[in-house]
């Protein structure tokens, strides 16, 4: 699958993917995975999933969500869940509306877990 595919009818949430795929690719070098239903950004293990909600829950008004990956919960009121996968491992939802959002904060966040997804070995 490509990504004209993934957004085929979802202009806004592919100018908002855009957004967050450049404030990756500003980090740092990854692989980017397109399935049914989310993209994923790895390096040595993914880190960021980005998915359109209408798919999972019919018609929203939020035209994508950010699932990161981090080792630590980070508290802020930005995102709408958090979940702990597995013991020190969080993710982290967050909804994004427009562009603009993807703003330093939000790349704080994508640089931890992309140094995160990083082999330790």
């Amino acid at each position: 699958m490509n990504l004209d595919y993934f957004f085929a009818g979802s202009d806004e949430s592919h100018a908002v993917f855009e957004a967050v795929r450049d404030a990756i690719h500003s980090i740092g070098t990854t692989e980017v995975r397109v399935s049914r239903g989310q993209i994923g950004f790895r390096r040595d293990r993914p880190f960021v999933f980005a998915w359109i909600p209408d798919i999972y829950f019919g018609r929203t008004d939020i035209p994508l969500v950010l699932t990161i990956a981090l080792p630590r919960k980070v508290d802020s009121p930005r995102w709408s869940q958090i979940v702990e996968a597995s013991p020190g491992h969080f993710m982290h939802h967050l909804a994004l509306r427009k562009s603009h959002e993807v703003d330093a904060e939000v790349v704080e966040w994508l640089r931890e877990a992309w140094s995160d997804a990083a082999d330790q070995r």
